[in-house]
């Protein structure tokens, strides 16, 4: 008698042909493009933005202007929006939106702020900006004042992107004031004051600004002019204040990433017994 010693639940070995075909489905060479696909997507996704189909979503794109992106495709998928891909390519994009989205201006915002320039530097026009109401102020140098017969030097004009210009003060002289300096460009355009004479030698103040120094005392900031000698006896004249311009600028006027040029004046030195420096002029800007 012969014994059947196979269990009642083993199966038959697989054929050749069977492991070849389960061999064939996992190759390596399918793993490798599997592993690429979703390296590619991976990439892709990290460009840029998803919009859900039918939903609405605000996207700014890598040249600092917002789209509101509306997607009705009639592929019922979701859409890739290239925020931060190139900006050439963004602006592509913008141009020829796909079928079914719609791009549209985002509702005006703005992110307040302010920056004070107290040397020669570049403002930026900051990204988030666009709703902002921009107000740039802008001050010359103060004169300096004078204690004898040689006079102080002049304060050195200062400008907002070559346009806005508030020139410095005149320097103090012999038994007279500096002048003050002129502006030009901006909305607002303010002559500094006249520094005083023999009698009374006060630096002449800045608009809006630093008030000019008494006999002996350097100008406040910014741009007021520096007082003459405190000594009657000797020929003293107080330095003039700086100009002042100031200019608005409306929403959109300024365009985000954009760059100013700022140019800031300095004060003028005393010349003799006692007086004072003018002061350094000053830029400021704020916008919201």
């Amino acid at each position: 008698m012969t014994s059947n010693n196979k269990s009642p639940n083993s199966k038959p070995p697989k054929s050749n042909s069977t492991m070849r075909t389960i061999a064939k489905k996992f190759s390596p060479g399918l793993l490798v493009v599997a592993s690429l696909i979703i390296a590619a997507v991976a990439v892709y996704a990290s460009d840029g933005s998803t919009v859900n189909y039918t939903a609405t979503a605000q996207i700014t794109g890598p040249d600092g202007i917002c789209k509101k992106v509306t997607n009705n495709s009639s592929t019922g998928l979701s859409e890739y929006v290239p925020s931060t891909a190139t900006v050439a390519e963004w602006q592509s994009f913008v141009a020829n939106p796909p079928a079914g989205v719609t791009l549209a201006a985002c509702a005006v915002s703005c992110t307040a702020g302010s920056e004070t320039y107290s040397s020669s530097g570049t403002f930026t026009v900051p990204v988030g900006s666009s709703g902002c109401t921009f107000i740039v102020q802008v001050w010359g140098g103060g004169g300096g004042g004078s204690g004898g017969v040689i006079p102080g030097a002049d304060g050195a004009l200062s400008s907002w992107n070559g346009t806005m210009i508030a020139r410095g003060g005149g320097a103090g002289g012999s038994g007279i004031g500096g002048v003050g300096g002129t502006a030009s460009g901006g909305d607002v355009n303010t002559t500094g004051g006249v520094g005083g004479d023999q009698n009374s030698p006060n630096g002449g103040n800045s608009p809006n600004g630093g008030l000019g120094g008494v006999p002996g005392a350097d100008g406040a900031l910014p741009g007021a002019g520096g007082g003459g000698s405190p000594f009657a006896l000797v020929v003293r004249g107080g330095g003039g204040g700086g100009g002042y311009s100031s200019k608005i600028y409306a929403p959109g006027m300024l365009s985000a990433g954009s760059s100013v040029t700022i140019v800031v004046g300095g004060g003028g030195s005393v010349s003799g017994s006692g007086a004072g420096s003018g002061a350094a002029g000053k830029v400021w800007v704020v916008w919201n």
